[in-house]
């Protein structure tokens, strides 16, 4: 009796590929073709194509891409027509080129994604700096001030801090005003207002 059939890919874990197609037979449910032993040549051109696929699959992963499920049999279809056409000796050639342009263009553009994510980062915390230190110096006090900004280690500053206040008790002024903001490598800035002699 003869049965009508359908054309079934199958993706799945290559190790287990001989659990999967044993599976099938027990089922009654495949029928595989079996031809004539593989030339040097296709045995070479499948070893290309091996190849082209380890790239294209590290460029998806490059791209971040995970909408496998959204991949039809229909565009898989399409896609098999358009590649039928070419003549297999060209065909790997061209899609290594392809991809080594890719390639090219996709690691450019991640470079400057990278620069932009940092320069917006740097930005984010100069605005916060900004925000920070511009109510401390708008902030008006009784009598003129002199106000200035230093780098300072954070393991000094109270240190600092207490030795202004010294000087300033010394030449019996009113205490100064700080706004400390701690930075990379344990440096920070400090903007120090003090009555104005």
């Amino acid at each position: 009796m003869i049965r009508n059939m359908i054309r079934l890919s199958l993706w799945g874990v290559q190790s287990r590929s001989r659990e999967i197609v044993g599976e099938l037979h027990r089922l009654g449910v495949l029928h595989l073709e079996h031809g004539s032993p593989r030339g040097g040549e296709e045995t070479e051109t499948l070893n290309s194509l091996r190849l082209l696929r380890g790239k294209i699959l590290g460029l998806i992963e490059s791209l971040e891409w995970d909408k496998w499920n959204s991949v039809t049999e229909d565009y898989l279809l399409e896609a098999e027509k358009f590649f039928s056409g070419l003549p297999s000796e060209d065909l790997v050639p061209e899609i290594d080129r392809s991809l080594e342009e890719f390639g090219r263009r996709l690691a450019a553009l991640q470079e400057e994604k990278a620069q932009c994510v940092d320069n917006l980062g740097r930005a984010k915390k100069s605005r916060d700096a900004i925000e920070r230190f511009g109510a401390f110096f708008r902030r008006s006090e009784d009598g003129p001030q002199s106000l200035s900004i230093w780098w300072i280690p954070e393991s000094s500053l109270q240190k600092a801090l207490a030795e202004v206040n010294a000087e300033l008790h010394k030449a019996d002024e009113a205490g100064e005003g700080h706004h400390f903001l701690p930075g990379r490598d344990s440096l920070g800035i400090l903007a120090l207002r003090v009555p104005a002699s």
